[in-house]
């Protein structure tokens, strides 16, 4: 299931055939892969010249949450992003709602139940049953081969490990029958495949329980998904922002390390919203490694008096810092340069001059 997070913006292309230039706007989506930040192709949108250029970005977010089924419920629907979603779902297959069956009961005490069957769930729920339930083989014949060995060999340590090996992979040990013949010393263990079957007509499916009884099925559901957003948020704490691992004994110090994070989280989205704005979809990771070669170095210069002087200045930027800096609406210099006097005399220093 998709989940809206103002990742696709529009890219006007142009082309030349046969000495005439045509222009063709695409709707484009920044996606996350093992190599970075990339760009995919969504549908190309023709031309979108008699819509003003500050339009665009707003047009691709209508688009992007009808896609996810995300819609605005208080805000009218905008026919022109409508039609665009309803081209995009015909050319190609996106994981939108249409793929969501939901269905809402009554709880009876004053919540509502929604069920919720993902067809996409279906392949990951039973993906990580299936691995579930080869670790639970796997520790099902070490045990097996011990008590053969006569490495365990008293029947109540032997139902004490079993026990624990159900605790241990409760996902998959309520399928399996494991039985201990005290008089063979025999392990065994079968697998009920009536239950393991239901498990599997299961797959895919949820349960959402909410006081809001006033919502329909879909927009409970929808209202569930915005959790996504929430969760792409601590990713970003955790991971570009560092957040934890946090060594802190006060509880004060604590909470100003978590402020801290957050309020540099909101600068982070601010700065990615402004990119956006102005056509560039990247993550702040690309951004921070692009500017990263955009470096300050100092520059000694020894005198024939002994004296040293140390002149502290940014280097010249590149094309690409100077598009970022201008789609930031900042400044293309990083510092001012500096420079002091090192006496060899005394090791005295001057003061430092401003240039």
């Amino acid at each position: 299931m998709a989940a809206y997070n103002e990742s696709m913006f529009i890219r006007r292309t142009t082309r030349k055939y046969k000495g005439e230039e045509f222009e063709n706007y695409l709707l484009v989506e920044s996606v996350r892969t093992a190599a970075g930040p990339r760009q995919k192709t969504i549908a190309s949108l023709g031309d979108l010249r008699p819509r003003p250029r500050e339009a665009w970005l707003e047009l691709a977010h209508k688009v992007e949450r009808s896609l996810a089924g995300e819609a605005d419920l208080l805000a009218p629907p905008d026919p022109e992003a409508e039609n665009v979603a309803r081209r995009v779902r015909d050319r190609k297959p996106r994981r939108d709602a249409s793929h969501v069956r939901v269905r809402k009961l009554k709880a009876g005490d004053g919540h509502a139940i929604v069920l919720c069957h993902s067809a996409e769930r279906v392949a990951k729920d039973r993906a990580i049953r299936e691995k579930a339930e080869g670790r639970l083989l796997k520790d099902l014949k070490a045990l097996e081969a011990r008590v053969a060995d006569g490495k365990l060999k008293a029947p109540g340590r032997i139902w004490e490990t079993i026990g624990r090996l159900r605790e241990r992979h409760a996902r998959v040990a309520r399928y399996y029958d494991i039985k201990f013949d005290d008089k063979k010393g025999a392990l065994a263990w079968s697998r009920d495949d009536v239950k393991l079957k239901v498990a599997e007509e299961l797959d895919g499916t949820y349960i959402i329980k909410t006081d809001r009884d006033d919502l329909s099925a879909e927009e409970a559901w929808r209202t569930y998904m915005l959790l996504t957003r929430v969760e792409n948020a601590f990713r970003d704490l955790k991971s570009p922002l560092s957040e934890r691992p946090i060594f802190h004994r006060l509880e004060t110090r604590v909470q100003s390390h978590i402020f801290l994070c957050v309020l540099a989280y909101h600068l982070l989205n601010a700065i990615e919203l402004t990119l956006r704005r102005s056509g560039e979809s990247v993550s702040w990771e690309t951004v921070k490694g692009e500017l990263s070669t955009h470096q300050v170095a100092t520059v000694v210069l020894p005198t024939t008096d002994g004296a040293v002087l140390r002149i502290r200045r940014d280097c010249s930027p590149e094309s690409r810092h100077l598009d970022l800096y201008r789609r930031l609406e900042i400044g293309q210099r990083v510092m001012e340069p500096r420079r002091s006097w090192t006496e060899t005399a005394g090791n005295e220093k001057r003061a430092a001059e401003q240039m």
